[in-house]
């Protein structure tokens, strides 16, 4: 089991690396998330994440999980999660990546071994998103 503080390893990896993806769904309308996410059509939040991943990293290194959610109130900003997960060859990174009016967070929920080979510790699976990062990002 990983701690809180191997978690957070992995949330700055993750966070610095999808930056330029924050960026560009914090674009999209929030009004249509909310819409999609409350009506569950997953399919359109795929779209709009696929197409903002697309620019910045390889195909099918980030994805949507189809879950979300959208949290509303008459007294504050919404507030959007979003889960996702990013693929390395060895492991997988479940996240939620939560978007607000002036602030986007992570929080790491899953780290999966992808073989019975591959260890199950903190620093290979950082080795193994570090490299995942730099091989599947695209530099423009």
């Amino acid at each position: 089991m990983t701690s809180r503080a191997d978690n957070q390893l992995h949330e700055q990896h993750i966070m610095l690396a999808i930056q330029p993806l924050i960026k560009e769904l914090l674009l999209v309308d929030v009004a249509d998330l909310i819409a999609y996410l409350t009506f569950e059509q997953h399919n359109q939040v795929a779209d709009i994440i696929d197409s903002a991943t697309e620019q910045y990293f390889a195909p099918g290194f980030v994805g949507y999980r189809e879950v979300g959610s959208a949290a509303i109130d008459w007294d504050r900003s919404p507030s959007i999660t979003l889960e996702l997960v990013m693929n390395a060859p060895n492991h997988s990174f479940e996240f939620s990546l939560i978007l607000e009016s002036q602030v986007a967070s992570i929080k790491l929920g899953r780290i999966n071994a992808l073989s019975q080979d591959v260890e199950h510790d903190v620093e290979t699976s950082l080795k193994s998103l570090e490299r995942a990062i730099a091989v599947n990002s695209v530099r423009a």
